[in-house]
């Protein structure tokens, strides 16, 4: 499922945390080429509707990645009630946790990005308090059978709005 944001208009939400405790996403993975995509960069916490609606509010922490072909940034979004610290998920479209690839779209325009949900993986939440931690593994975008990104790992950080 394809669905159209703008990364950093989690940033611009009401009730951001900006970078001020910090925030953060840490890619550890590779592009279909094998192109080499690693990097720790800041990231921005809010409270947002989920870009899949039927999720309704979420926790969404995302961030740019200035990466190699159209990588444009990656995002998590989480219901805050449905996860624990200790606990694993996968990303899936129909919650608790998701995580999008953010591509450049074909189109450009004013939503000049495309975000892409991955299936599977896990998420785990090594905390949940004011500060929300955790860990990425084993995250595969594919579609149509075609692998686009894989983060091997990785860890988050964000701070509840």
């Amino acid at each position: 499922m394809r669905v159209f944001l703008l990364i950093l208009a989690v940033a611009a939400a009401a009730g951001c945390s900006g970078n001020a405790g910090f925030d953060f996403v840490e890619i550890h993975g590779s592009l279909a080429d094998g192109t080499a995509v690693s990097g720790h960069n800041l990231a921005s916490a809010a409270r947002v509707p989920s870009l899949l609606a039927p999720l309704g509010t979420v926790l969404a922490l995302g961030c740019p990645f200035q990466g190699p072909e159209d990588l444009r940034g990656f995002r998590i979004e989480w219901q805050e009630a449905a996860v624990t610290a200790g606990a694993s998920y996968p990303s899936d479209m129909n919650g608790p946790v998701v995580f999008y690839v953010s591509r450049a779209a074909p189109d450009g325009g004013a939503m000049d990005q495309e975000a892409s949900v991955v299936n599977g993986g896990s998420i785990t939440f090594t905390q949940v308090s004011t500060k929300i931690l955790g860990s990425l593994s084993n995250l595969v975008l594919s579609r149509n059978g075609v692998v686009i990104a894989t983060v091997d790992s990785g860890s988050f950080q964000a701070t509840k709005p």
